[in-house]
């Protein structure tokens, strides 16, 4: 797998880059981890608008 987006290796200091992800799988966990994360946070919160509405 190629990584066109040049994201496995981050350049931090002057120490050298830095390996930001050990493989593509893990980037890809990460990245639908974010994903659920902000997709729940969303639903909690239109829930609550939807909740307030209700009340008034």
């Amino acid at each position: 797998m190629t990584d066109m987006e040049r994201s496995f290796a981050v350049s931090i200091d002057e120490r050298g880059p830095y390996r930001a992800y050990s493989s593509p799988a893990a980037k890809r966990r990460y990245q639908y981890g974010v994903l659920g994360t902000f997709l729940g946070a969303v639903n909690f919160l239109y829930s609550e608008v939807n909740g307030l509405r209700s009340i008034q």
